[in-house]
């Protein structure tokens, strides 16, 4: 939870003898203030931004919460949330959500849920943003040669193109290399 309260207020200083004290330097950039959560694991990004305004007073709070699934089956979960209240008087906002897949490899480019909000001037806003998503425990990888990994009872049955007898006597890597295999002399005889 964060709570903020600024109001715009420019200065000038005089700095030292000399130009600058003929000239002071005016600071008079408007408040701006930015606050996001991200969790790459649920693919999810909440945004919030006020530039440019002369005041603001604003309660917000980000949760990000990630429970992993466990060995016995029991699947995990993520958890984003922005809550906001706030009043701003003379500026800009920016209120945004990007939901991706995240085992993607396009992220904001081809986002599952974009929320884009920009408002300008003087408002009250009250926004509520959640996202929940299941995990459940992640697959090992299948490896390139799977009937050496767990054996050929271990294989996924769409891998299974071929009998026992084929895995185990290379006939497999003679229909596969075709006549490219020619040269048999170094060929293990079994």
């Amino acid at each position: 939870m964060e709570q903020n309260e600024m109001n715009y207020a420019p200065k000038s200083f005089a700095y030292g003898t000399g130009y600058y004290a003929e000239n002071p330097v005016v600071y008079n950039s408007k408040l701006k203030e930015k606050t996001e959560g991200k969790s790459y694991q649920e693919g999810v990004s909440m945004h919030h931004q006020i530039e440019y305004a002369s005041g603001f007073n604003k309660d917000i709070r980000v949760n990000l919460e990630c429970i992993e699934s466990n060995e016995e089956g029991v699947a995990g979960h993520g958890f984003a949330e922005m809550g906001i209240e706030e009043t701003v008087t003379e500026g800009t906002v920016h209120i945004g959500e990007l939901l991706t897949d995240p085992d993607g490899s396009r992220g904001w480019k081809d986002p599952l849920i974009e929320i884009d909000e920009n408002y300008v001037g003087s408002f009250i806003i009250k926004k509520n943003m959640k996202v929940c998503a299941e995990k459940s425990k992640p697959k090992a990888p299948k490896d390139w040669l799977s009937c050496c990994v767990g054996g050929y009872g271990e294989m996924e049955d769409d891998d299974k193109i071929w009998g026992e007898k084929e895995i185990f006597d290379c006939a497999c890597r003679d229909v596969a290399w075709g006549d490219s295999w020619t040269d048999k002399s170094k060929e293990q005889h079994l």
